[in-house]
């Protein structure tokens, strides 16, 4: 993964500098992360499937435990984290630069909605709160 995403990285932050907006940036750092995503749990998951299946010792099982909610958390955070980026659209004409009160505004909301993410999807793993109903 970190291979494909960083092949050519020079020419797209390039391209991403003489961009009117930071859709180019935006992208870029999209496409890598899904990339890397899709690489470092599919990868892993193919391969354990091929090797159960050549194994002979079954199917290859995983129990969703907190799958669902984590899931649903992800998009409530992710749809916050768009609506702040609508905003800085709308009122700073933007999704990056602006004065320092804004860039440190939104990044205070964005490590925020990460911390809020990690907190409450391991408390809800460590079965610390009960949110959404038991798990599996």
């Amino acid at each position: 993964a970190v291979v494909s995403t960083q092949s050519g990285h020079y020419g797209r932050g390039s391209a991403a500098i003489h961009d009117d907006s930071a859709d180019a940036a935006i992208g870029n750092v999209t496409g890598s992360n899904s990339v890397n995503v899709f690489l470092g749990l599919g990868l892993p998951w193919l391969l354990a499937v091929i090797w159960k299946k050549v194994d002979g010792s079954g199917e290859f099982k995983v129990a969703t435990f907190n799958l669902e909610f984590s899931v649903v958390l992800f998009v409530m955070v992710a749809l916050f984290a768009i609506l702040t980026l609508i905003l800085r659209r709308v009122l700073v004409g933007g999704e990056l630069g602006g004065g320092k009160v804004v860039k440190y505004s939104t990044g205070s909301i964005c490590l925020m909605l990460w911390a809020t993410y990690i907190v409450v999807a391991s408390l809800k793993a460590y079965g610390i709160i009960d949110i959404g109903g038991g798990s599996e």
